[in-house]
């Protein structure tokens, strides 16, 4: 598919300083963008047992064991454990602080 422009249309793109045109279209989603990524990014990320795993380098069973000794935190939802990462590594810190160890 050509796309083509009436002379009024190619007069005005090739009139139009292109370099401030991106700088004002950046102006303007700039913090409508801002305001979608500190949203994303505030939401508390929940991740399954799997993924905790793998981000934290420790088996299911010790992730259990964990949980049923309340030494991390987990929300059930539905059948399924969830986990906020961020906060199980505090837990962890803040138990090798005290002293306690988490064996794998």
């Amino acid at each position: 598919m050509k796309f083509t422009m009436n002379p009024v249309e190619t007069l005005l793109v090739h009139s139009t300083d292109t370099d401030g045109l991106v700088r004002a279209i950046a102006a303007a989603l700039l913090p409508e963008v801002e305001n979608l990524l500190k949203r994303h990014l505030d939401q508390a990320k929940l991740v399954d047992i799997n993924r905790l795993e793998r981000l934290t380098d420790l088996s299911g069973s010790t992730i259990n064991r964990l949980v049923a000794k309340n030494e991390i935190p987990s929300v059930r939802v539905g059948t399924r454990r969830l986990f906020d990462p961020d906060a199980v590594v505090r837990a962890l810190k803040d138990q090798s602080e005290k002293g306690g160890q988490a064996d794998d």
